[in-house]
């Protein structure tokens, strides 16, 4: 026996490095199974324990499909690493991202999103939020939309003149290609006060190629656990996903070039921020303006900067998605377009109509709701975290305090027991006239919602608004594939893989003058 025990400890001396990974190994699953504090939530073996699951899933453009998949499999609440959940359901939107003083700080996640410092949507300290979303609010208010809506009209001319060209010459347009140069020249133009140009000359620039580029570079540190973004770049070097090979074809390690050039284009607006400049009807020139009602201060440089930067990224991709998968939708569900056709054709409005006449088409705004529904534009989570004090409860579940909380736009988009029959398009479930209308809205999350919701929003549906009042008003349209499915990649903002092809005829219903009148009208 002693021989035994001689030759044991012999091993163990022997091969020190393995006793001790067996003997951490062997303490884990102790504390795995008896300590724990998130032992008591499901979820796939090794995301219960291995930090980066959610990462893998984005990496591999399956986040919705592997998110809905887990919710099916185990739950409303579903642990998907060491110190995270995701939570899908009614009462996850009320409790997590809620209303008033209900709702649960951002995590420390969006440090990764801090390039020179936090933006709105990055801060993740409250009264620094609160501060900032003071002074910015009225910038981004239905009140000031009439100081810009000239700016998102001119660039809305330049698109219909392109579309004219397209039907007068039989040739189909590409909508995930015309609305990026819609969405990246109209958000430049408000963030910067110039258009990068791409409506007129049909081709992306460098600029827009390298904020893409810097935003899924971005992303990537976004999702991967925090010990490792430092190690970013050599992942993105070495590791076998397809969005790191796409990224190292651009602009992948030169995410600040972006930032660069965004805080040189402020600069110029900020040195002359007493004159004309600083008066242009944009985002910019409003920011410049504002004060904090409370305390009189204005945004600093480096904040004007940030916002800019965000705005560019807030505002783009995310409005591509949108118009793509609304047109897609309708165009898919020829009787549902042909009553957003009605709509817009039977109104008295006329073809230049201002944004709060546009306001009182109950349908288009149903269909906008809908197609962001069914084509989430935000793919990644919405990181909370969980009251210090008591924790929370979701479903008859409590998630300890300080535990990374998750709420996914699809997962609550696609939840048949908020939305009957989730998978049609059906924008009559918005409208309020139905039973569930007003209701719906607490749950749609296209923009998110409560105190932390999208600052860009009237921003953003005034773009889509004027751009689908026109383009259904204007021309009679129709996928050159029916059968076509819109694919996309989902990794943190969702991009269309796919062309949209569609054919454009004249209508019969435009306006030579479309543009002079709309931009004296939005003036006056």
């Amino acid at each position: 026996m002693e021989s035994i025990t001689k030759t044991a400890v012999d091993f163990c001396v022997d091969h020190l490095r393995i006793t001790l990974l067996v003997a951490l190994l062997v303490a884990y699953i102790v504390y795995a199974v008896l300590v724990d504090p998130l032992r008591h939530i499901p979820g796939p073996l090794l995301a219960r324990h291995l930090p980066g699951w959610l990462a893998i899933q984005a990496f591999r453009g399956q986040t919705e499909a592997a998110v809905l998949d887990a919710h099916r499999t185990y739950g409303d609440v579903v642990r998907i690493g060491p110190r995270t959940v995701v939570a899908g359901s009614a009462e996850a939107v009320r409790k997590v991202l809620g209303y008033g003083d209900h709702y649960l700080d951002k995590s420390p996640d969006y440090d990764a999103l801090v390039v020179h410092t936090p933006s709105i949507f990055s801060e993740t300290d409250r009264t620094a939020h609160a501060r900032k979303r003071r002074i910015a609010a009225h910038t981004y208010s239905m009140q000031s939309l009439t100081r810009m809506e000239h700016v998102v009209a001119t660039n809305l001319d330049v698109f219909l003149g392109q579309m004219d060209r397209c039907a007068a010459r039989a040739q189909p347009m590409d909508a995930a290609v015309w609305f990026k140069f819609y969405a990246f020249d109209v958000i430049g133009d408000l963030a910067f006060g110039r258009g990068f140009g791409m409506l007129q000359r049909g081709v992306v620039d460098d600029f827009v190629r390298c904020i893409s580029d810097g935003v899924e570079f971005t992303f990537v540190r976004f999702l991967l656990p925090s010990f490792l973004r430092p190690l970013c770049q050599l992942l993105v070097e070495y590791l076998p996903f397809s969005l790191f090979r796409e990224l190292k074809s651009g602009f992948a390690f030169t995410d600040l070039s972006s930032e660069k050039e965004t805080t040189r284009l402020v600069q110029d607006r900020w040195i002359k921020r007493d004159g004309v400049a600083a008066q242009r009807g944009d985002i910019l020139g409003a920011l410049m303006e504002a004060r904090d009602p409370a305390t009189n201060e204005r945004l600093e440089f480096a904040e004007l900067a940030t916002n800019a930067s965000t705005n560019i990224i807030a505002g783009s991709d995310t409005v591509t998605i949108s118009l793509t998968a609304i047109v897609y939708h309708l165009l898919r569900n020829p009787d549902r377009a042909a009553q957003l056709t009605a709509e817009v054709r039977g109104s008295s409005l006329g073809d230049a109509p201002l944004y709060r006449d546009i306001q009182r088409l109950p349908y288009l705004d149903a269909c906008i709701k809908e197609g962001m529904r069914l084509t989430t534009p935000f793919a990644g989570p919405l990181p909370r975290l969980s009251p210090s004090q008591g924790g929370l409860d979701i479903g008859g579940t409590h998630i300890p305090p300080g535990t990374v909380v998750n709420v996914m736009q699809c997962q609550i988009h696609n939840d048949g027991r908020i939305f009957h029959d989730p998978e049609s398009f059906t924008p009559e479930r918005w409208l309020v006239s139905s039973d569930s209308g007003k209701e719906l809205d607490k749950y749609f999350l296209g923009f998110s919602t409560g105190p932390r919701s999208c600052i860009g929003k009237n921003i953003a549906l005034l773009e889509m608004k004027l751009l689908l009042y026109s383009f259904f008003r204007r021309y009679d349209l129709s996928l050159l594939d029916p059968g076509a499915e819109l694919r996309c990649r989902r990794y943190l903002v969702t991009k269309p893989l796919s062309s949209v092809l569609v054919r454009v005829q004249s209508a019969g219903v435009g306006s030579e003058q479309a543009a002079g009148n709309r931009a004296e009208a939005s003036v006056s």
